[in-house]
Formats: structure tokens, C-alpha cells, sequence
């Protein structure tokens, strides 16, 4: 028990614990648990446990905590809430400085009135996500396609390394640890870009029957100037039994096959000037065709990650016809068992495969849409799946030399989440 007296003299004794059953990382339970309430607390604790080689895992809000997979060990786990609040606003600058750990849901309120927001709305927002974990998993939602990678948002990144220093990195330097995972560093404070906050935003939905005629609206989408902050797609999971059985098609079927909405569905967020931004709209509802038609807010999908909470969880990225390759590729390697969601129009998705399905046929299933998307200058990454699925995995990785050779660069002993790789820097 002395290590837990020296931690808890680092942190207060009413923040530094022995570690309880519910106090896991992925299944992987752990040892302390130590919640620090200051960068200088941070790095003396990181100090601490490398003194005594103690693997140290980082948590903010726990949305994320399976991703990337099981660490092999966690002695110590850093939860990072009490390095949460906003430390400094620069209006003019369009940035500001807030804690780690602050929640993102907690920053548009105070940003609301100034008429600047940060355009940052990853899926896990609204459950109770942190910066720091947001950052770490490289998340990003619709917005993505008005600003890019969620590197593009962060100005500078103060973390503390593995020897227990606290170090301020900007530039390219602080988006290479957007997606490390918690495996490079545990950051501490993070400055980020602003944008002014636009006076209306309207929504347009599109009904699309396949992959093709996605990427033909696409096209269609990027030759027009209409002042489009997000294209989202969503491509729900089809019944596995009729997916298999073609049935033909009656004069009565096909009518009313031409009147149902299709498979899938695309939305268009588009902002402005009230008056400016739904006169987009309808410019935008005749350049699409079909069914296209405002609606009064998002639909419920929006912005939400495909499948349950129990299912596999693949990031794909690279240009719309790669996309579109995959979605056909899953569907037909799945039976129609796999969803799709995400920003289409910035080149990002993510699918969904059942939880189910037994390891070997999902290593299959990723192997080969693997090698759809690199043939197609796109990548395909496993986010969250079993543990022997991401083993099986990590050899055929075409990522594994570039994030092995950024974790041993920044933590050489291994101490950061040990058995986690860091994800691509600008996925």
C-alpha cells in the first residue's frame, strides 16, 4: 500500500484509489485509479508510475475506452475529469483553451453568445464525451465535412510525455496525437479553432436506391456552390433472409417499388443567411431530383454511429468511389448484415458489422474490404471488435510500421496503454 499512499500524496487522498471490480479498460481490470486536478499533478503522477514501470491508461468520458482494443495491462488508470474547465477565450483569435477533460456538450453554451461555436459533433458528444478522448480517438462527426480531419481543430495541445515532462506542441505536432489513443501521451489542455457560428442551418433529404447513385449525386453536389457544411449517408442494415431470396417482380410491385424510398438516404446540411440558406435548398432539392425535400431539423440518425453498442465498428475513408466499391463489397460478404453511416461527402465512414458474427469470418470480412479500399487509395480501420479479432488482424495492417514507429518514438518503454497502436493521425 505505499505505492497508494505516494499517489495519493501527488493527487489528494481523496483522488487516488485502489482500483474496484467495475474499474476496467475493455475487460482489462485495473490496479489505481488516480484522477489528477492539474497538469503539474498529471506529470508527477505519469513520473511516479514510470518510476516504478506501471502501465498508465488514460480515460475521459468512457465512450470510447474499447476502441483500439484491450491494452494488454493497466496498473494505473488516469481519469482525466478534474482536469475539466475553460481556461481562456480568444474571440478575436477564434480560438480557445479548455481542460482536457472537459465535456464537448458543455462548450456550446458558453460559446453560443459570443456567435462562435467549435465544429466538433462526433457521435459520442451527447453522451457525455471529453475533448481529450474526442481528440484521442481522432472523432469527428457530420462537420467534418466543413472542416477536415479534427486535427485541422486544434491549435496547440498541451500533454505530459512518458517521462512525466509537460510539453505544448502546435502545428502538425499536436494532430499527430489526434488518434493516438491515450498511447503517445495523456493530454492535459488543448486550445482549439473556432469558427463564427452561421445564422440558420436547414437540412435536405435525398432517398438513393444504391452506392452508384450516391456517388452520382456527389459529383453532382461538388460542381455546385451552395454553401454545404455537411453531407451525411446513411445505409441501414437489409433483413439477411430477403437480401438472399431475389423475388420477381410484379407490374403492382414495381409501382410501388418506384414510390417507396430507397435503401439508403442522403442528407445535406446547408448554412447561411436565413432567407440565403433555404433558397439553397430548393436549388438543391431540383439539382438532386427524386424525393429531395427539406426537413424542419436532422433526421434521428444523424450524427449517430451505426449498429449497437455490441457490434464490430470499421472506419473507411478514401474518395466516393471507393466508398461506393464497399458498400456493395460489405453488403455481399455480410448478406446484407452490415450498416454504413457517415460523412460521404468528406470522404469518412463507418460500418457496422453484427457482434455475432464469429471471429474468423470478420477478420475475412475486413481483410477483404481492406483490400477493396487500399486498391482504391482508401483505408479501412477496426475501431472497437473483440480481442482476437484485433490480433488476428494487426499483421495484415498496411498502417502497423507507421503507428508502431509513432508509439515507440513517443513512448519507448511502452508504458501508455500497452498493446494499443495509435490509429491513422489524419483518420
Amino acid at each position: 500500500m505505499a505505492l497508494l499512499a505516494e499517489l495519493q500524496e501527488i493527487c489528494g487522498r481523496a483522488h487516488v484509489r485502489a482500483a474496484g471490480s467495475g474499474d476496467t479498460v475493455a475487460g482489462v481490470p485495473a490496479g489505481f485509479v488516480a484522477t489528477p486536478g492539474s497538469a503539474e499533478e498529471l506529470a508527477a503522477l505519469v513520473g511516479r508510475a514510470a518510476d516504478d514501470k506501471l502501465a498508465v491508461v488514460p480515460v475521459g468520458g468512457g465512450t470510447k475506452a474499447d476502441w483500439g482494443g484491450p491494452p494488454s495491462t493497466v496498473d494505473l488508470i488516469v481519469d482525466t475529469v478534474r482536469l475539466a474547465g475553460w481556461h481562456r477565450h480568444e474571440a478575436g483569435a477564434l480560438t480557445a483553451t479548455v481542460g482536457a477533460g472537459t465535456r464537448l456538450r458543455d462548450l456550446d453554451p458558453l460559446l453560443r453568445p459570443t456567435g462562435q461555436r467549435l465544429a466538433l459533433d462526433p457521435a459520442s458528444m451527447w453522451a457525455g464525451a471529453t475533448v481529450d478522448g474526442a481528440l484521442a480517438a481522432a472523432e469527428t462527426g457530420p462537420l467534418r465535412h466543413f472542416t477536415g480531419p479534427v486535427g485541422n481543430l486544434v491549435d496547440a495541445i498541451g500533454y505530459v510525455d512518458a517521462e512525466g515532462s509537460v510539453r505544448t506542441v502546435s502545428g502538425l505536432a499536436a494532430a499527430a496525437l489526434c488518434g493516438s489513443l491515450g498511447t503517445m501521451g495523456i493530454i492535459a489542455t488543448v486550445t482549439l479553432r473556432l469558427h463564427p457560428r452561421p445564422p440558420a442551418t436547414v437540412w435536405l433529404r435525398r432517398s438513393v436506391s444504391n452506392p452508384a447513385e450516391l456517388f452520382e449525386l456527389m459529383l453532382l453536389m461538388e460542381t455546385t456552390p451552395l454553401g454545404v457544411a455537411a453531407v451525411e449517408a446513411d445505409w441501414p442494415a437489409a433483413d439477411p433472409v430477403l437480401a438472399r431470396i431475389p423475388r420477381p417482380a410484379t407490374e403492382r410491385t414495381a409501382g410501388a417499388a418506384a414510390r417507396r424510398p430507397g435503401p439508403g438516404s442522403v442528407v445535406v446540411q446547408i448554412e447561411g443567411t436565413g432567407a440565403g440558406a433555404h433558397d439553397r435548398v430548393r436549388t438543391a432539392a431540383t439539382l438532386l431530383g427524386g424525393d429531395a425535400g427539406p426537413l424542419p431539423q436532422p433526421p434521428a440518425w444523424w450524427g449517430r454511429l451505426p449498429g449497437g453498442p455490441d457490434d464490430i465498428l470499421l472506419r473507411l475513408g478514401g474518395p466516393p468511389a471507393a466508398l461506393n466499391a464497399v458498400e456493395y463489397a460489405l453488403r455481399d460478404a455480410t448478406a446484407g448484415s452490415a450498416s454504413m453511416r457517415g460523412s460521404v461527402g468528406a470522404g469518412v465512414i463507418v460500418a457496422s458489422l453484427p457482434g455475432h458474427l464469429a471471429p474468423r469470418r470478420v477478420v475475412s470480412v475486413i481483410e477483404a474490404t481492406r483490400y477493396t479500399m487500399t486498391g482504391r487509395d482508401g483505408w479501412c480501420t477496426l475501431l472497437r471488435g473483440p480481442a482476437d479479432v484485433h490480433a488476428a488482424l494487426r499483421a495484415s495492417d498496411p498502417d502497423l510500421p507507421d503507428a508502431a514507429r509513432r508509439k515507440a518514438a513517443a513512448d519507448p518503454d511502452g508504458r501508455f496503454a500497452p498493446g494499443r497502436l495509435p490509429l491513422r493521425s489524419r483518420g
